[in-house]
């Protein structure tokens, strides 16, 4: 299965330390990155309910967007926000920390999902 190209609507899942980057709305929402507005190395990580989401690599300058905590998302994020988020860390981490293969020092590839079904909550 090969993985899509980002398109410009793509969600972008950027994080720094143990925060991710995201819009913050006047209303309390918050809001991804998409790929048209944060350039930069994307892997394919997942599709959930007809969204891509993308890792970058290297976190991205601040601008309009502002990086929250990644424990905090539990308690000002909506499940299906909260999930994804969740998901891109843990691979975000997985990937940060097995960059190399134990057995035959190679970068590994990519492990992309199938098209996740979050639990009903």
């Amino acid at each position: 299965r090969s993985t899509p190209p980002p398109k410009d609507e793509d969600a972008v899942l950027c994080f720094r330390d143990n925060a991710l980057l995201v819009t913050r709305f006047p209303n309390g929402n918050l809001a991804l990155p998409t790929v048209s507005q944060v350039r930069g190395e994307l892997r394919y990580a997942f599709r959930l309910h007809g969204v891509n989401y993308f890792l970058r690599r290297e976190p991205a300058g601040e601008g309009e967007f502002t990086y929250i905590p990644v424990r905090q998302l539990r308690y000002e994020a909506g499940n299906t926000f909260c999930y994804a988020a969740m998901t891109g860390w843990h691979l975000f981490t997985w990937y940060r920390n097995n960059q190399f293969c134990g057995r035959c020092g190679n970068t590994p590839p990519p492990l992309p999902l199938p098209e996740l079904q979050p639990a009903h909550f």
